[in-house]
């Protein structure tokens, strides 16, 4: 959607309850939804059963939009600017949101991101299509700075085409575990481009075309100008992300 309709949407506020609830970020129905009616209290909507009285959330717990503080159409708005990689400081002129509010849900979103895509289970790539694969390890520094002394391996994968993209968590970076994790993930016929990292040795016998990129002497692969410069780049978004604070570690095997 473009940021217009995203505008006229939040303006309507029949509109933004149908957007919400085709979406799953506020419930349908409730039990009693004979007696049920949906009101408004403090831009929040609710049920109100006119039979018993009582009032329950349209958004409890498990639900995305659970205890926000933010009204409806500012959240939505809010999403908007983060899938679309808008800066703080333009979010900040557009919605006149304080900079910690922003911070703090654009790092929620990637949790939500990042929680989502450890679930996924549909394989990407395919037979004309490219994947980026490579892993990077997350957790706490030393003092905050320095490298990492402690953490937890993740690898990644990104159709080079399209948004297709999987990240697991895994306990180390073999090649059993790596190879393995592949043919789980990256549909056969696929060219994947990884490091030289041996772990990745192997691929070819699995019905995958194989490139690599030396990073210890460029970034790009001088002879077939391969990269992996899109997987990469995620690594900044997820690095934002505490992965064993706010995720219940689930090893890949």
């Amino acid at each position: 959607m473009l940021l217009d309709e995203i505008y006229a949407v939040c303006e309507n506020k029949d509109e933004l309850l149908a957007f919400m609830q085709y979406f799953g970020w506020l419930k349908s129905e409730e039990k009693c939804d004979i007696y049920c009616v949906i009101k408004t209290c403090r831009a929040k909507y609710n049920f109100y059963c006119e039979k018993c009285t009582k009032v329950t959330a349209l958004a409890p717990k498990g639900f995305f939009l659970h205890k926000s503080k933010l009204s409806y159409d500012v959240f939505i708005k809010l999403v908007y600017c983060f899938v679309n990689e808008l800066r703080i400081i333009d979010v900040r002129y557009m919605l006149g949101l304080a900079q910690g509010t922003i911070v703090d849900y654009y790092n929620f979103f990637r949790e939500v991101c990042f929680s989502d895509l450890l679930k996924k289970k549909e394989k990407i790539g395919g037979v004309g299509k490219t994947v980026e694969i490579d892993e990077s390890m997350f957790g706490k520094r030393k003092f905050n700075k320095g490298k990492r002394v402690k953490g937890t391996w993740v690898v990644g994968g990104i159709e080079r085409e399209g948004n297709g993209c999987f990240l697991r968590i895994v306990e180390n970076r073999d090649k059993k575990t790596l190879i393995e994790l592949i043919k789980e993930n990256v549909k056969e016929g696929t060219k994947i481009v990884t490091d030289e990292w041996k772990g990745y040795k192997g691929l070819d016998e699995y019905n995958f075309r194989h490139e690599t990129v030396n990073h210890s002497k460029s970034y790009k692969n001088p002879e077939t100008g391969e990269t992996t410069n899109k997987i990469e780049g995620t690594w900044s978004k997820v690095s934002k992300i505490n992965i064993e604070k706010r995720f219940e570690i689930r090893i890949w095997s």
